[in-house]
Protein backbone atom coordinates (compact mmCIF):
# COMPACT_ATOMS: atom_id res chain seq x y z
CA UNK A 1 0.00 0.00 0.00
CA UNK A 2 1.65 2.97 -0.98
CA UNK A 3 1.38 6.59 1.51
CA UNK A 4 -0.86 9.24 0.28
CA UNK A 5 1.00 12.03 -0.97
CA UNK A 6 -0.55 16.08 0.34
CA UNK A 7 -2.33 17.74 -2.75
CA UNK A 8 0.50 20.21 -3.80
CA UNK A 9 -2.29 22.42 -4.74
CA UNK A 10 -3.74 22.74 -1.52
CA UNK A 11 -2.58 25.30 1.44
CA UNK A 12 -3.78 25.62 4.65
CA UNK A 13 -3.04 28.61 6.82
CA UNK A 14 -3.02 29.20 10.70
CA UNK A 15 -5.10 32.00 12.13
CA UNK A 16 -6.18 33.06 15.45
CA UNK A 17 -8.16 35.64 17.54
CA UNK A 18 -8.35 36.48 21.54
CA UNK A 19 -12.20 36.60 20.43
CA UNK A 20 -14.43 33.67 20.27
CA UNK A 21 -16.35 33.62 17.18
CA UNK A 22 -19.19 30.75 15.93
CA UNK A 23 -19.70 29.23 12.97
CA UNK A 24 -17.53 28.83 9.32
CA UNK A 25 -16.89 30.78 6.03
CA UNK A 26 -17.36 28.20 2.98
CA UNK A 27 -17.04 29.23 -0.75
CA UNK A 28 -16.37 28.07 -3.89
CA UNK A 29 -13.05 29.55 -3.07
CA UNK A 30 -11.51 28.91 0.26
CA UNK A 31 -13.16 27.38 3.87
CA UNK A 32 -12.31 29.09 6.78
CA UNK A 33 -13.21 26.80 10.07
CA UNK A 34 -12.00 26.63 13.65
CA UNK A 35 -9.06 24.28 14.69
CA UNK A 36 -10.16 22.41 18.05
CA UNK A 37 -7.46 21.34 20.71
CA UNK A 38 -7.63 17.57 21.01
CA UNK A 39 -5.45 17.48 24.44
CA UNK A 40 -4.80 19.26 27.73
CA UNK A 41 -1.50 21.26 27.52
CA UNK A 42 -2.13 25.36 27.87
CA UNK A 43 -5.72 24.78 28.09
CA UNK A 44 -5.95 27.87 29.87
CA UNK A 45 -5.21 29.41 26.39
CA UNK A 46 -8.43 27.70 24.62
CA UNK A 47 -10.94 28.82 27.96
CA UNK A 48 -13.11 31.54 26.34
CA UNK A 49 -13.71 33.32 29.78
CA UNK A 50 -9.74 33.02 30.34
CA UNK A 51 -7.26 35.76 30.20
CA UNK A 52 -4.78 33.76 28.01
CA UNK A 53 -7.35 32.44 25.98
CA UNK A 54 -7.14 32.40 21.66
CA UNK A 55 -9.04 31.04 19.00
CA UNK A 56 -7.60 29.07 15.94
CA UNK A 57 -8.70 28.59 12.37
CA UNK A 58 -7.44 27.02 9.33
CA UNK A 59 -8.13 29.05 6.33
CA UNK A 60 -8.20 26.19 3.43
CA UNK A 61 -7.89 27.51 -0.53
CA UNK A 62 -6.20 26.15 -3.56
CA UNK A 63 -4.56 27.33 -6.83
CA UNK A 64 -5.48 26.40 -9.92
CA UNK A 65 -4.20 22.91 -11.39
CA UNK A 66 -0.23 23.40 -13.20
CA UNK A 67 1.01 21.12 -15.86
CA UNK A 68 4.52 19.65 -15.69
CA UNK A 69 5.77 22.22 -17.97
CA UNK A 70 4.35 25.19 -15.76
CA UNK A 71 5.75 24.04 -12.79
CA UNK A 72 9.30 23.24 -13.87
CA UNK A 73 9.09 27.37 -15.14
CA UNK A 74 8.05 28.42 -12.12
CA UNK A 75 9.38 29.15 -8.65
CA UNK A 76 7.26 27.67 -5.77
CA UNK A 77 5.01 30.16 -4.75
CA UNK A 78 4.73 31.98 -1.30
CA UNK A 79 0.84 32.80 -0.30
CA UNK A 80 1.83 33.96 3.27
CA UNK A 81 0.34 36.95 2.25
CA UNK A 82 -3.65 35.19 1.88
CA UNK A 83 -3.21 35.03 5.41
CA UNK A 84 -2.29 38.88 5.85
CA UNK A 85 -5.30 39.76 3.70
CA UNK A 86 -7.68 37.65 5.07
CA UNK A 87 -6.83 38.79 8.84
CA UNK A 88 -6.50 42.35 7.85
CA UNK A 89 -10.23 42.33 6.21
CA UNK A 90 -11.84 39.97 8.94
CA UNK A 91 -10.15 42.49 11.44
CA UNK A 92 -11.47 45.14 9.77
CA UNK A 93 -15.26 43.57 9.35
CA UNK A 94 -15.74 42.76 13.04
CA UNK A 95 -13.43 44.81 14.68
CA UNK A 96 -11.27 42.24 16.25
CA UNK A 97 -7.60 41.78 15.86
CA UNK A 98 -7.06 38.84 13.67
CA UNK A 99 -3.18 36.86 13.18
CA UNK A 100 -1.65 34.80 10.59
CA UNK A 101 0.15 32.04 12.27
CA UNK A 102 1.46 30.80 9.02
CA UNK A 103 0.71 27.19 7.24
CA UNK A 104 0.36 23.92 8.05
CA UNK A 105 0.13 22.65 4.47
CA UNK A 106 1.93 24.81 1.78
CA UNK A 107 3.82 23.41 -1.68
CA UNK A 108 2.58 19.84 -0.85
CA UNK A 109 4.56 20.14 2.16
CA UNK A 110 3.50 20.01 5.85
CA UNK A 111 4.37 23.25 7.77
CA UNK A 112 4.41 24.11 11.49
CA UNK A 113 2.52 27.65 12.72
CA UNK A 114 4.25 30.09 14.39
CA UNK A 115 2.06 29.29 17.37
CA UNK A 116 3.50 31.45 20.88
CA UNK A 117 2.87 30.18 24.18
CA UNK A 118 0.08 31.86 25.43
CA UNK A 119 0.23 35.53 27.14
CA UNK A 120 -1.63 37.34 29.56
CA UNK A 121 -4.15 39.96 28.55
CA UNK A 122 -3.97 42.71 30.13
CA UNK A 123 -7.37 44.35 28.96
CA UNK A 124 -9.67 41.07 28.55
CA UNK A 125 -12.88 43.57 28.12
CA UNK A 126 -11.35 45.72 25.50
CA UNK A 127 -13.12 46.28 22.66
CA UNK A 128 -10.50 44.75 20.44
CA UNK A 129 -9.88 41.70 21.92
CA UNK A 130 -12.89 40.80 23.71
CA UNK A 131 -15.66 37.77 22.93
CA UNK A 132 -18.13 40.74 22.64
CA UNK A 133 -19.55 41.84 19.60
CA UNK A 134 -18.72 45.91 19.46
CA UNK A 135 -21.40 48.31 19.75
CA UNK A 136 -19.68 50.63 17.68
CA UNK A 137 -20.77 48.18 14.73
CA UNK A 138 -23.45 45.92 15.65
CA UNK A 139 -21.97 42.92 14.32
CA UNK A 140 -22.22 39.63 15.91
CA UNK A 141 -19.03 37.41 16.28
CA UNK A 142 -20.77 34.89 13.67
CA UNK A 143 -18.58 33.83 10.85
CA UNK A 144 -21.24 32.59 8.57
CA UNK A 145 -22.98 35.92 9.13
CA UNK A 146 -20.63 37.85 7.46
CA UNK A 147 -21.76 37.79 4.00
CA UNK A 148 -21.17 41.08 2.91
CA UNK A 149 -17.98 39.93 3.39
CA UNK A 150 -17.23 37.12 1.38
CA UNK A 151 -16.82 38.91 -2.00
CA UNK A 152 -14.24 40.93 -0.56
CA UNK A 153 -12.17 37.96 0.48
CA UNK A 154 -12.77 36.00 -2.61
CA UNK A 155 -11.21 38.87 -4.39
CA UNK A 156 -7.53 37.64 -3.85
CA UNK A 157 -8.15 33.91 -5.10
CA UNK A 158 -8.42 35.04 -9.14
CA UNK A 159 -4.73 36.97 -7.96
CA UNK A 160 -3.82 33.72 -6.87
CA UNK A 161 -4.93 31.62 -10.02
CA UNK A 162 -3.55 34.23 -12.88
CA UNK A 163 -6.82 35.31 -13.90
CA UNK A 164 -7.10 38.82 -12.84
CA UNK A 165 -5.65 41.32 -10.32
CA UNK A 166 -6.87 42.41 -6.91
CA UNK A 167 -9.32 45.93 -7.65
CA UNK A 168 -7.31 49.31 -6.70
CA UNK A 169 -10.26 50.41 -4.51
CA UNK A 170 -9.39 46.82 -2.37
CA UNK A 171 -5.51 47.39 -2.57
CA UNK A 172 -6.02 50.89 -1.15
CA UNK A 173 -8.32 49.39 1.97
CA UNK A 174 -5.94 46.46 2.35
CA UNK A 175 -3.05 49.06 3.18
CA UNK A 176 -5.17 51.12 5.30
CA UNK A 177 -6.59 47.98 6.95
CA UNK A 178 -3.04 47.03 7.43
CA UNK A 179 -2.85 49.90 9.75
CA UNK A 180 -5.91 49.49 11.49
CA UNK A 181 -5.07 45.98 12.01
CA UNK A 182 -1.82 46.79 13.04
CA UNK A 183 -3.23 49.37 15.80
CA UNK A 184 -5.60 46.47 17.64
CA UNK A 185 -2.49 44.44 17.83
CA UNK A 186 -0.43 47.09 19.39
CA UNK A 187 -3.06 48.72 21.59
CA UNK A 188 -3.07 46.69 24.99
CA UNK A 189 1.32 46.81 24.53
CA UNK A 190 1.79 50.19 23.05
CA UNK A 191 -1.31 52.54 22.96
CA UNK A 192 0.63 55.57 21.48
CA UNK A 193 2.06 53.54 18.47
CA UNK A 194 -1.75 51.93 18.15
CA UNK A 195 -3.29 55.88 17.73
CA UNK A 196 -0.02 56.15 15.36
CA UNK A 197 -1.36 53.23 13.27
CA UNK A 198 -4.67 54.52 12.86
CA UNK A 199 -3.68 58.05 12.14
CA UNK A 200 -1.76 56.73 9.44
CA UNK A 201 -4.98 54.27 8.09
CA UNK A 202 -7.06 57.23 7.90
CA UNK A 203 -3.91 59.50 5.51
CA UNK A 204 -4.47 56.39 3.53
CA UNK A 205 -8.41 56.65 2.98
CA UNK A 206 -7.68 60.23 2.04
CA UNK A 207 -5.20 59.84 -0.22
CA UNK A 208 -7.32 57.98 -2.08
CA UNK A 209 -10.51 59.77 -2.11
CA UNK A 210 -10.87 62.72 -5.04
CA UNK A 211 -12.30 65.61 -4.67
CA UNK A 212 -13.30 68.61 -7.18
CA UNK A 213 -11.23 72.41 -6.34
CA UNK A 214 -14.77 73.52 -5.14
CA UNK A 215 -15.10 70.89 -2.68
CA UNK A 216 -11.40 71.85 -0.91
CA UNK A 217 -10.99 75.61 -1.66
CA UNK A 218 -13.02 78.87 -1.27
CA UNK A 219 -13.34 80.98 -4.99
CA UNK A 220 -10.38 82.79 -4.48
CA UNK A 221 -7.72 80.08 -3.62
CA UNK A 222 -9.82 78.21 -7.31
CA UNK A 223 -8.93 81.65 -8.84
CA UNK A 224 -4.78 81.95 -8.12
CA UNK A 225 -5.01 78.06 -8.91
CA UNK A 226 -6.50 78.86 -12.72
CA UNK A 227 -3.32 81.49 -12.89
CA UNK A 228 -0.96 79.70 -11.95
CA UNK A 229 -1.87 76.80 -14.79
CA UNK A 230 -1.75 79.52 -16.96
CA UNK A 231 1.01 81.24 -15.82
CA UNK A 232 3.25 78.47 -14.82
CA UNK A 233 1.60 75.10 -16.88
CA UNK A 234 -0.46 72.72 -15.48
CA UNK A 235 2.71 70.48 -13.83
CA UNK A 236 3.18 73.27 -11.31
CA UNK A 237 -0.28 73.84 -11.00
CA UNK A 238 -0.61 70.56 -9.88
CA UNK A 239 2.41 70.49 -7.29
CA UNK A 240 1.08 73.52 -5.78
CA UNK A 241 -2.65 71.66 -5.78
CA UNK A 242 -0.87 68.51 -4.14
CA UNK A 243 0.70 71.24 -1.77
CA UNK A 244 -2.70 72.20 -0.70
CA UNK A 245 -4.49 68.85 -0.35
CA UNK A 246 -1.47 67.69 1.81
CA UNK A 247 -2.21 70.72 4.22
CA UNK A 248 -5.66 70.06 4.11
CA UNK A 249 -5.44 66.40 5.11
CA UNK A 250 -2.73 67.46 8.01
CA UNK A 251 -5.43 69.68 9.23
CA UNK A 252 -8.10 67.54 8.90
CA UNK A 253 -6.08 64.69 11.13
CA UNK A 254 -4.77 67.11 13.58
CA UNK A 255 -8.20 68.23 14.49
CA UNK A 256 -9.35 64.72 14.57
CA UNK A 257 -6.65 63.75 17.40
CA UNK A 258 -6.82 66.98 19.18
Amino acid sequence: MSVPQLDKFTYKLALSSPAHFTGQMLTDSFWLAHAHPLHKNNIEMFDISGRFSRHFFVLTFRERELSEEEERKRHPPYYGYVGDYFCVFLSVYFGKRFDNLGFFQTNGRHSIPDIQPPRLRKLPDALTTSSKPRKDLGIQLELHGAKPLLPILEAILPEINEQKSVPRDLELAYAAGRFYLQALQLCESDPEHAFLSLINAGEVIISGLEYADDELYDQETQELLVEIEQTLGSAKAKRVRDRFFKFVVNFVLACASS
